[in-house]
């Protein structure tokens, strides 16, 4: 079992991230033989970094980019991106959200 904090999430992301591809490679291949977990506070951390680097103009990864692209303003992107970026997850890693009830407290 290994814990994905927001920082691994968002450089799986984003093609633009230094460590993107060493991020890449090492989740996808955590993710083949290994039960991978996040929280609901670190896919709430990466929304809010995805949103704004997409409004500088970073790039993400395929097929994510494409969708953005289709949106002309940013708070139909940052909307999509965030509804999406969640399923994206779980089909590519099979990660699974942990719920943390306290920050909503």
């Amino acid at each position: 079992m290994y814990y994905i904090d927001s920082n691994m999430l968002i450089s799986y992301v984003f093609v633009s991230e230094k460590i993107h591809k060493i991020s890449q490679k090492s989740l996808e291949k955590l993710a083949e033989k290994q039960k991978l977990y996040t929280s609901s506070f670190a896919i709430l951390e990466s929304c809010n970094a995805l949103c704004r680097k997409i409004a500088r103009g970073e790039k993400i990864v395929d097929p994510l980019q494409i969708y953005i692209d289709r949106y002309k303003n940013m708070e139909e992107k940052c909307r999509f991106l965030t509804s999406f970026f969640i399923k994206f997850l779980e089909e590519k890693l099979r990660i699974k959200i942990i719920d943390e009830k306290a920050i909503y407290e």
